[in-house]
This record gives structure tokens, C-alpha cells and sequence, in this order.
């Protein structure tokens, strides 16, 4: 892994850019020094990361890793092969340093149980050193032991399963594919989307997988108020939206409505102060309130592209 020629090549394509490096760790939500360390070549950045840092620097995640610009301008075929092959360089080095500390570690142990059964430091060092080097092998060896340990609960590096969910290029039948997905493109509140994102996934027919998931803040039909936290999927044949809403006084519960997707007529942008997005279909009219007006537009492209009906037309205002 080049990981000097990328450094260099995210410097030189941030400072063409005009950001600091305080700048671009802002808008991809790392610390500067993470930034520092990649243009330095010490590290590469985090696979999560590959995509919305190629995006500011404005080039391909492949030409990123590559370290250089594509001047063919060709497809990025071989993207996740030439990733999973990084990816495996990178859990052989993981490895070898959790072998290498948990074997410093034993042998610092094991030189503390070896002193207190023949005192061989007493006869090397005299007491008093004795004491003290016995102490600090014990230190050494915990510290090893818990930084190797550490190290293999380290977040596991991707696999092709991950991959596609990041790249967009999957079917996803899970809680956590569909998290992971739309978690990469939109800030979430874990614990309440995971709930709802469970709901969509109960309501999956046997044979069926989401090939695209976004979240919403507010969910209406036809003027009406639905739900909350909201979570919309799309099937190959279905348009499923799920939320939180209130079950009687004082309760809330979890529920995911569907709708088929040659039913949807229009897709349109709402006019009002409230980002919103609004889905037309045969007998009703859909609003989702999103996050930001950047995030109904990108959500908006994303699902026409989807839906076979609206494949000639283009999402509007009204």
C-alpha cells in the first residue's frame, strides 16, 4: 500500500482545493491531526471514509488509492477488488502487531513467574532493583496484554458484504446493511432508526431485499400526520416507509406502511420552509420531511432512479 504517494496526493489535491487541513477533517468528522497523518504518509484513511473523502477532494475512490489521477477517465471495475485487496495487506499487519504484543506481553509474565520461583533478578540486579524491575515487567505485561487485546476489538476491516452496502451497489435484507447504508450518506440517532429500520425489515416478503434507504425526519398522508423518525425503502416492487407513531395517550410504537412502486406518478419537491419531499401516487399524495433541502434533493434523484415509472421524468417543484 502506497501509503506516501496517497499522502502526497491528498495534499496536493487539498491545498488545490484552498482547504487546511482543519477544513477538510471538518466536513469528512475526523481530527486535523488524522489529516496530518495521512499526508504524511504515516496511515491511510479509514475504508469508511474512502468515498466521502474522494468526494471532497473530487476525484474517484480508485485514483485516490492509487494515488495519482486517471487521465483514461475509465470505470472504477475493479474498485472493490483492488479495496479487499488492501484490506487484506492491512489484516495481515493487524495481525502480526496483536501476535507480536501478546507475545511480549506472556514473555514479561512469564519472567515475573520465573523471578518469584528462582529470584534470578536478585542474583542479576541485588534486591532492591530486583523489586523494582519485577514491577515494571508486570506493567509491561498487562500494558501488552490490554493493547493487544484493543487491538482485536479494533473495528474488523470490510468485506465484499460491507463493501456493496457502502458503495450502493447491494440487496439489503438486515437491520445493520440498511443502517450501514443510509448511515454513510445521512447523520442518524442510533437507537430510534435501528428500531425502525427493524420494522422494514419484518416487512419483507421472503424473497424480497431493499436495493436503496434513506431517513426522514416526518412522515404525512394526504395532509395527515403519520409518523415520525422515519425510514423509506425501496424494493424492487415496493416503496415501504416505516416510523414511530402514537399508540393510544401515552404510548409510541413502530409500524411500516407500503406502497407499490408502478403506483408512484410523480416525485416532487415541497415549496415551503420545511425541506420536504412529496411522492404522488394513483390515490395519495406522500410527504417526507427531510434534514436539509440538499439532502431532499439528493434523496429525491436517488429514489426516481429507482422507480420504474418515473424513469423519463425528472423530480420537480410544484
Amino acid at each position: 500500500m502506497r501509503q506516501e504517494q496517497v499522502g502526497r496526493f491528498i495534499g496536493i489535491l487539498r491545498r488545490e482545493k484552498g482547504m487546511t487541513q482543519e477544513q477538510l477533517a471538518g466536513r469528512l468528522g475526523v481530527n486535523h491531526r488524522s489529516v496530518s497523518r495521512w499526508e504524511n504518509g504515516h496511515c491511510m484513511p479509514d475504508f469508511s471514509l474512502l468515498w466521502p473523502l474522494s468526494e471532497e477532494l473530487g476525484v474517484s475512490v480508485q485514483e485516490l488509492l492509487e494515488g495519482r489521477k486517471n487521465e483514461t477517465g475509465g470505470e472504477e471495475e475493479n474498485i472493490l477488488a483492488l479495496i479487499l485487496r488492501l484490506a487484506g495487506r492491512e489484516q495481515h499487519r493487524k495481525m502480526r502487531r496483536v501476535r507480536m504484543r501478546f507475545s511480549a506481553g506472556f514473555f514479561c509474565l512469564a519472567a515475573v513467574l520465573f523471578q518469584y520461583q528462582t529470584d534470578w533478578l536478585f542474583f542479576l540486579l541485588g534486591a532492591e532493583r530486583a523489586e523494582h524491575a519485577t514491577v515494571l515487567l508486570i506493567l509491561f505485561g498487562i500494558g501488552l496484554g490490554a493493547a493487544g487485546f484493543w487491538s482485536t476489538r479494533q473495528d474488523a476491516l470490510p468485506d465484499m458484504e460491507c463493501l456493496e452496502v457502502w458503495t450502493g451497489r447491494c440487496r439489503m435484507k438486515t437491520v445493520e446493511e440498511m443502517f450501514c447504508f443510509v448511515s454513510r450518506r445521512q447523520e442518524l440517532e442510533r437507537k430510534k432508526y435501528k428500531k425502525v429500520l427493524g420494522e422494514v425489515a419484518d416487512a419483507l416478503n421472503t424473497a424480497e431485499a431493499v436495493i436503496f434507504a434513506a431517513a426522514g425526519t416526518e412522515y404525512s398522508r394526504n395532509g395527515l400526520p403519520m409518523m415520525w423518525h422515519v425510514a423509506v425503502a425501496v424494493t424492487e416492487e415496493r416503496l415501504l416507509i416505516g416510523g414511530e407513531r402514537t399508540k393510544g395517550m401515552l404510548m409510541t410504537e413502530f409500524v411500516t406502511e407500503a406502497f407499490a412502486l408502478s403506483d408512484v406518478t410523480a416525485i416532487e419537491y415541497g415549496s415551503g420552509i420545511v425541506p420536504e419531499l412529496v411522492i404522488k401516487t394513483g390515490t395519495d399524495e406522500i410527504t417526507i420531511g427531510m434534514e436539509s433541502r440538499e439532502t431532499m434533493e439528493r434523496v429525491g434523484e436517488e429514489l426516481q432512479s429507482f422507480l420504474p415509472s418515473l424513469h423519463n421524468s425528472a423530480a420537480r417543484r410544484p
